[in-house]
Parts: structure tokens; sequence; C-alpha cells
């Protein structure tokens, strides 16, 4: 491997920018997530098998004129274990990044007058192709105006923002404000962007028709830390289904393969995984990434994601995939999040088991019935449990926490 180094993934520009003069020089830089930096380092040098460096963020950097980087320059970012609860460290190099950056600019339009407002730290992949989308087209990109400023409060204090990256959860709390009698000056902003890319975890109908009711100018979109952030983008309309994640990117293959598995390929895919100081390319075969998504192209060449292969279970003979349940949770009235794993249960052989967030107005217990009209019955969860208080300000919680949190709770 190159040399290495590591800095703490903040999203600002001071960050960005060591990681600019890193990869000028060929560094691979391993991005450290700021609430967890110490244990990611040690799983960084431990995957690398060397010691890693840190990177000094302060000093001040002037525009490159040119992008032309060596062939060893790359981050490292940690894929959020969100399914499985075991992160691996994925190498993507900077021309893939790069590679995404302007795929992603041609689907969605950025200026050198425009900026994104970035509420997601830079180790996570989106947060960083953010930046990146800002840079090579000569614009801006920022984080909230402060760590405790809601979305709300930064659109309206930062009247220069054009381009806005979201998480259903985080739509979710800004669509809840809007929609408040007296805030006529939000939606009046929202209106006004040029884009809201939508991302990181499947959206129900639902959200998305409320954001659109708004004129919010919104796209949905599907990528992973593998893809080096989007490889699927279109902008959302009414009517479509919720498992519309839009058409791939320029530059971007997507095949589905025989057993319905999602296969990503082209200029912006990772260089593989690392283990024991060397980059494992064995999850690439001829080129395709099988992503571990089920999924589908319907005729317009548009991606449609029903949910993670290794999620679906059986119950009562029958399969349940995870992310529909979800769906149909999130389509009703009151509820803002909901995540179903499927627990040991004597009648069914497993059965699902949701966590739901929702409304103090909304009974829990009533939500099975509404399901009825939506779901099979062995679709439909057993029981629905409030939301971990322990998860209450998690964007993306992990899965394999909620399983063993529904095994305690309902093991029948």
């Amino acid at each position: 491997m190159s040399a290495c180094a590591s800095i703490v993934a903040h999203a600002k520009g001071d960050v960005f920018e060591a990681v600019l003069r890193a990869w000028g020089e060929g560094v691979c830089v391993a991005m450290l997530s700021p609430s967890d930096a110490q244990a990611s380092m040690r799983r960084v040098a431990q995957c690398v098998c060397a010691d890693v460096s840190m990177l000094d963020s302060c000093t001040t950097h002037q525009r490159a004129a040119s992008l032309e980087l060596p062939a060893s320059a790359a981050c490292l970012f940690e894929t959020s274990g969100s399914t499985s609860g075991a992160p691996k460290l994925a190498r993507v190099s900077a021309r893939a990044l790069l590679a995404s950056a302007r795929a992603a600019n041609e689907r969605i339009p950025f200026s050198a007058s425009d900026a994104w407002l970035v509420p997601l730290s830079l180790h996570h992949v989106g947060g960083f192709g953010a930046f990146l989308r800002a840079y090579v087209a000569q614009g801006h990109a920022g984080s909230p105006t402060n760590a405790s400023a809601d979305l709300a409060h930064s659109l309206c204090a930062q009247p220069e923002i054009t381009h806005l990256s979201l998480v259903p959860t985080q739509l979710h709390r800004l669509l809840a404000r809007a929609e408040a009698s007296d805030a006529g000056a939000l939606r009046h902003r929202i209106a006004s962007l040029k884009a809201v890319l939508l991302g990181g975890a499947p959206s129900a109908e639902r959200l998305r028709a409320r954001a659109l009711a708004l004129g919010m100018p919104l796209f949905v979109t599907y990528g992973m830390t593998e893809s080096a952030s989007q490889a699927a983008t279109s902008r959302a309309e009414h009517g479509r289904a919720s498992t519309d994640a839009g058409a791939p990117l320029e530059g971007t293959r997507i095949t589905i393969s025989p057993q319905g598995e999602i296969m990503l390929g082209g200029a912006t895919m990772f260089d593989g995984y690392i283990h024991g100081g060397v980059v494992d390319s064995a999850s690439i075969v001829d080129g395709m990434f099988a992503t571990g998504d089920r999924g589908s192209l319907d005729s317009e060449g548009r991606l449609h994601v029903d949910g993670r292969i290794g999620l679906a279970f059986k119950s009562g003979g029958e399969f349940v995939q995870p992310e529909r349940v979800e769906r149909a949770l999130l389509n009703l009235a009151g509820v803002t999040n909901a995540v179903v794993v499927g627990a040991r249960d004597e009648e069914w052989g497993t059965a699902a088991v949701a966590f739901v967030d929702a409304s103090a107005d909304t009974q829990l217990d009533g939500l099975r019935a509404l399901l009825a009209t939506q779901l099979a019955r062995h679709e439909i969860p057993r029981v629905v449990l409030p939301w971990p208080a322990e998860f209450r300000d998690v964007l993306k919680p992990s899965r394999a926490a909620m399983q063993a949190l529904a095994e305690s709770q309902w093991a029948h």
C-alpha cells in the first residue's frame, strides 16, 4: 500500500483541504469518525498493518489549478456496518471520487456560484463527496452554522446555500418545521433551493410527497461507499414508487444478476477492502461489484431498490424483506422512523419485530391493523415496540444492535 495518513473528518473546509494536499503527495488518507476517532484510528492501523500518521488540517490551502493526481492518492472509508455490525475499510481512489463528483454535477447542475450545505461528517463518503463536487465546480460547501443548529436555522441564516444533502430522518425534521403555520419564510427558502439530494436509507412515498408539496426540488439517489457515493440519481416525481432510486450516473454500469442482486461497475468503483496491509479486490469480479442489495431496472432504465438481501428472513415459511415493511410503516400518519428485524418465535420460527418512532398521539398497537391492506399476513410485525432512547439522535442506527434488542425484548 502507499503511504497512509489519517484525519479526524469533521465537516469543515480545512479538513477537506488537508486531504487535497495529501492527495497531491500521493498519500492515502483514512477518514476517521469524529465521534469515535481513537477507536477508528486503531481499526485503520490494524487493517493497514502499519503506523498511521495524523494530518494537520490547520495550514491554509490555495485552490489547485489541476486535479491530476498520483494513482496512489486515495481515501479510506469505514463502511457503516449498520447491517452486519462489522465495518469494513474500503479504499476509494482519488480518481474514482473525482469521477463520481463530475458525474454527479452533470446530473444535478452545480456551478461556481452555488453552495452545498453538508450536515454530514466527511468520514461518510456522502459528506466528502459533496465537498468534492463543490471543489471540482469551483463552488462552495459548508456545514451547518454551528453544531447545535438545526437545518431550518442554517438554511435561513445562510442565504447563499443552493444545494442540500439529507438522509430521510433529516428531511422529516426539516419538513416538520416547514409545515408549521408560522413557517412561511422557511417554506419560501426551501422552494428557492436548486436541489435537495435524499439518500442514505430507504424513504417512503409519503415523505417524498410532503417535500414535493412544498416545492422542494428533491432528487432521490442510490449509492454506497464502494461506488464513491452516488451510483443512480434522478429528480423525484409524484407517483413514483418509494423503491425508485433514479437512473445510473454517466459512466456507472448497473446490471441485475439472475438472482436479482444489484451489480455496479465503472470508473467510480472502489479498489477493494483493506485486509492485512493489502487491498483485497476479490469482491470485484469482471469489473462488477455485487452490492448485496436486491433490485430491478424498469422500462425507463431507472433503478428500483427493494432492500438488503442479507436482511431478508423467513417467517412462517415465507420471505420478509424488512425494508418493504419499513416503507409501509413510514407511509402511516405519525410515523417518523422505523426499523424491522427478525426475532425468534415459536409459532412463526422468526417473527417480524418493528421499532417505531412516532408522534405522541400515535397508538403503536394500532399500527398493525393499518398495515393489513398493504402487507401480507406474514409480513405484518408480530409486535411494534417504541423507538429505543439510545438511538434517538442516530441517523442510521445499527441493525445488529436493533436485532439484539428485539431478541432481548421479544423471544417467543
